[in-house]
């Protein structure tokens, strides 16, 4: 592993920097708790067997990204949208990175005087996009509970992975990670791609689907309204649509200003992080 990481990684619990033991395992010297490391990447989530995906999945997995790559490299492609980085973002996080798709198709992919850092729950990925793209320290975790230290990133971007999280904690966490004036860019789910999800589902009656989209829309309501959400109570899985409004008062909950929303092709939206204002 990069001991350059340490400076930066932090205990997802504790949130105290980690100590690397024989360069195999980190230590946190406050819950004892050890992480190992697999493929130069630290692993600070441990998946089950139903939420972790089958090779064949895993391979569609693979395959999805980098087609985004694609995408991303692309300019004329009416799907392409890429973050804005400017000299002040040395330390940049990619939350849901995939393979590192979007990183490695930015101006700042070869440029060392930036720490480039992309997050996924899925190691396959990391380790595709390890064997694939050095200049990218790939960390194993969930967006929940961010294994970094506070204050210590200049800008986070995360396209369409938030929907399936749980987008409360998940911005408690970003607000605490960033510096003062940190940066967020991230591109989400609005209620019309979602309703569109479900009439597809009923139109070929995949009822499964049809089921599980009705709680997407549900929970996104739900957010929407009164600011939380809840799992799919079968799966234990999270996602949900988000809206404007809901975002909006999140993110000044969570000490963001300039909030910037733009609904289109895409849903972007992008905000600083308050000067001095860390969620307890």
């Amino acid at each position: 592993m990069d001991i350059s990481q340490l400076n930066i990684l932090a205990c997802p619990k504790c949130k105290i920097p980690t100590q690397l033991i024989d360069g195999e395992y980190l230590f946190c010297t406050c819950c004892k708790e050890k992480f190992v490391v697999t493929n130069n990447i630290p692993v600070f989530i441990t998946l089950s067997n139903s939420a972790t995906p089958k090779k064949s999945e895993m391979d569609d997995l693979i395959q999805y990204h980098l087609d985004e790559l694609k995408i991303a490299q692309d300019s004329n492609d009416p799907r392409n949208i890429m973050p804005i980085f400017k000299k002040n973002h040395m330390t940049i996080l990619d939350i849901g990175c995939g393979v590192g798709q979007t990183l490695y198709a930015s101006e700042i992919y070869n440029d060392p005087q930036k720490q480039l850092l992309g997050l996924d729950i899925y190691l396959d990925l990391l380790i595709y996009g390890e064997n694939q793209y050095p200049n990218i320290k790939f960390i194993n975790a969930s967006s929940e509970n961010l294994p970094l230290q506070s204050e210590k990133v200049d800008l986070i971007i995360s396209r369409v992975s938030l929907p399936y999280t749980n987008i409360p904690q998940t911005i408690k966490e970003i607000s605490r990670v960033l510096k003062a004036d940190g940066e967020i860019w991230i591109t989400l789910h609005s209620f019309n791609v979602e309703l569109k999800h479900l009439l597809n589902s009923c139109k070929h009656f995949v009822w499964k689907d049809m089921i599980f989209r009705t709680y997407v829309l549900l929970n996104g309501l739900y957010f929407h309204f009164f600011g939380k959400l809840f799992r799919f109570p079968f799966k234990k899985k999270i996602e949900s649509f988000q809206s404007p409004k809901a975002m909006t008062r999140l993110l000044e909950k969570n000490g963001f200003t300039d909030i910037t929303i733009k609904q289109g092709k895409h849903f972007l939206i992008t905000a600083k992080k308050i000067n001095g204002i860390t969620p307890a």
